[in-house]
């Protein structure tokens, strides 16, 4: 036994545009009470690191920096099975932004 149910169209594109609705609604809603979650978490945890002066921040680049040129050609006499990395010279290194 099995019945089949004709709707007009207009039935059809009032229960679609419901749905629509409907499903919309309960996205942003979730997004609304994910985004008030995040806020206030930042709120309750605050600001805790003080940013570094210019000064400290320049040492710890230039540390950085050495440590980046060490890396390299450690890794550049790794590639070419070599023990020795005095053939090597980094001339200069740029980041990306």
């Amino acid at each position: 036994m099995s019945t089949t149910v004709d709707y007009s169209r207009s039935e059809l594109m009032g229960q679609a545009a419901k749905n629509m609705v409907i499903g919309m609604g309960t996205t942003f809603t979730i997004l609304l009470f994910l985004w008030f979650v995040v806020w206030l978490m930042g709120k309750i945890i605050g600001k805790q690191e003080v940013p570094a002066t210019v000064s400290e921040q320049t040492n710890e680049n230039e540390m950085d920096d050495l440590q980046l040129v060490a890396v390299i050609t450690a890794a550049i006499a790794a590639s070419r099975e070599e023990t020795s990395t005095d053939g090597f010279i980094v001339r200069s290194i740029h980041r990306k932004q």
